[in-house]
């Protein structure tokens, strides 16, 4: 039944997300090609600058699924649980759900370079093995802090739910 009446905490998490494929799989139709420098932060702490060149928008797909379901989830968001909390609460949903969406954020540009480093060219390896595994840890730590907030965001509706499970 919780696909049929989610929480807003997974309500959040998930629009946020939506927000993303809305947002990166929107594209134009003229791709640009653009060079970005990027600091990549390892798990230690240590900054890297790296320059890539960024093809903009290559591939538009249909992104009114994500648009839709996002609008759906809103409506839902605002008939079920809006009406029950405070002004000074829909204050602290409000900054919540933008610490969720820098953290899906976040998510999101780690997966992108771990699909990248899967693709290292062989003499490259080792290194890129090293930057996998710091992007592996600092998406679980990204994830366990996303739970955190979710559960927050829960909290303000009063509701209590076990998010995640570790053996």
């Amino acid at each position: 039944m919780r696909l049929l009446r989610p929480n807003p905490g997974e309500i959040a998490d998930r629009q946020t997300i939506l927000e993303l494929k809305i947002k990166y799989g929107g594209g134009k139709q003229e791709p640009t090609i653009t060079s970005d420098e990027i600091t990549e932060v390892g798990v230690d702490g240590s900054k890297r600058m790296n320059s890539r060149t960024i093809l903009k928008d290559p591939s538009p797909i249909n992104i009114q699924p994500f648009i839709d379901e996002n609008e759906t989830l809103q409506l839902y968001l605002e008939k079920a649980w809006f009406p029950d909390i405070s002004a000074e609460s829909g204050k602290q949903y409000d900054q919540l759900y933008e610490e969720l969406a820098e953290l899906n954020h976040q998510v999101w540009k780690l997966t992108d370079q771990a699909h990248t480093l899967r693709e290292a060219p062989d003499r490259m390896q080792a290194a890129a093995l090293e930057r996998a595994a710091e992007v592996l840890f600092a998406i679980t730590d990204l994830n366990d802090k996303r739970a955190e907030i979710v559960k927050k965001i829960n909290a303000l509706f009063a509701v209590s739910v076990q998010e995640k499970i570790f053996s």
